[in-house]
């Protein structure tokens, strides 16, 4: 059977994917390759994407493996790991500091009787890589694309949020919810998409253990 390369983009939902008449020409990591300290090719989900979706991002997620790492600290190894290699990333990108000075404010640490810089989380970056995700993810189970102006909410949760402090009607769907697991862990999505809808869902991304992110979908 031959397979349909006409294909609108699953990112952005506006333009086509290019392709030589036998695959797909541009293609995009979700969750974005570089969030991972380890991984296995078979850990690798690829999703069709758009010349211009596949060459916009790679900055922006690096800069989203920053703002991960502050937002998990270092309290396992593997978090550790993902630490050091934002540190790394930063070293390399000395134009950052500018940006992410920008976003700090002062702040007195009483153990050490001084000041410190607290950084602010990015919510646009957060809330960018974190659509591409969904979107990507979506079409990755369904084979459907979201439309381009689609109600998607994002919210970063506090952190050590449990699913049953959730909104109870979240928490139902997502407890009735479908598991993907990428890298030990270090990727997980708890979804659910609406049998009756395929617009309509509900997604729970976890970093590295830790409930992170939740998405919802509406029409």
């Amino acid at each position: 059977m031959k397979r349909n390369l006409e294909l609108t983009c699953p990112f952005c939902g506006i333009n086509k994917v290019q392709h030589n008449h036998k695959k797909f020409i541009g293609m995009e990591h979700v969750p974005p390759k570089c969030i991972f300290t380890n991984v296995l090719k078979k850990d690798l989900i690829t999703i069709p994407s758009c010349h211009k979706c596949n060459n916009s991002t790679s900055q922006m997620d690096e800069k989203f493996i920053y703002h991960l790492s502050i937002y998990l600290g270092i309290d396992t190894k593997a978090k550790q790991h993902l630490w050091n290699k934002s540190r790394s990333l930063l070293k390399k990108k000395p134009n950052w500091r500018t940006d992410i000075l920008q976003n700090t404010s002062q702040l007195y640490l009483p153990y050490y009787q001084g000041y410190g810089r607290q950084t602010k989380l990015d919510a646009r970056i957060i809330k960018t890589v974190a659509e591409k995700i969904i979107r990507g993810l979506h079409w990755y189970f369904t084979e459907t694309v979201l439309p381009p102006d689609i109600k998607l909410t994002i919210e970063l949760l506090k952190q050590g949020t449990d699913v049953e402090a959730l909104d109870k009607s979240i928490s139902i769907l997502l407890n009735n919810g479908k598991i993907l697991s990428k890298c030990e862990g270090q990727f997980e999505v708890i979804y659910n998409i609406a049998t009756d809808s395929n617009h309509a869902s509900v997604w729970l991304i976890k970093f590295y253990g830790e409930n992170v992110i939740l998405g919802i979908v509406t029409p």
